[in-house]
């Protein structure tokens, strides 16, 4: 119990550096630009450092499905199944929160949230 609670610190302190370039505006499909320093993982894709846009395939017909873009969103990199996750209390940036990854493993990417919404997108990965 202890360990698992040491190991979920150090992943979260191992999570890569993110910049946000923005969302886009109260974009319906939550388009969100995102910058990180080192490898990430989403379901089904590994993503070296750079430049990537999120966004929801159609937020009124099936808002559980989210599309990783590269930065010209010219190039589709991974679809994602995704489920409601909820937060208090809304912040006014986008928020990547991620979970435990082995050493020289990419942070898997586990909760995306939009700006000012209490509602976020937590990813489905298949089970290991």
């Amino acid at each position: 119990m202890a360990t698992n609670k040491i190991l979920r610190s150090v992943g979260l302190l191992m999570a890569p550096l993110i910049f946000v370039g923005g969302a886009f505006a109260q974009d319906p499909l939550e388009r969100t630009k995102v910058t990180v320093n080192q490898s990430i993982e989403v379901p089904g894709a590994v993503l070296p450092a750079g430049t990537y846009v999120f966004r929801l395939v159609d937020p009124y017909m099936d808002p559980h499905v989210v599309l990783v873009f590269n930065e010209r969103e010219d190039r589709l990199l991974a679809t994602v199944i995704a489920v409601n996750d909820y937060r208090a209390e809304p912040i006014g940036k986008t928020v990547l929160n991620f979970g435990e990854a082995p050493a020289g493993k990419p942070a898997p990417v586990r909760e995306w949230f939009y700006p000012g919404n209490t509602i976020g997108h937590e990813f489905v990965y298949p089970a290991k």
